[in-house]
């Protein structure tokens, strides 16, 4: 079996191109653009608040 990325199974163009997929709903991450993000600025941080909400999700 080859790779060919750009030959998708249909399993493959609905998780990348479907409605609410990959290619609709990604955001390039601050980290690969240079931007700052809004929940702080050390990463220590960020980590801290997220392992005392319990859930981690936020959504507790």
């Amino acid at each position: 079996m080859n790779f060919d990325a750009g030959n998708l199974s249909s399993w493959g163009s609905r998780l990348i191109d479907g409605n609410n997929g990959i290619r609709e709903t990604s955001q390039i991450a601050s980290v690969y653009t240079g931007g700052s993000s809004s929940g702080g600025s050390s990463s220590s941080s960020s980590s801290s608040s997220s392992s005392s909400s319990g859930g981690g999700n936020g959504d507790d």
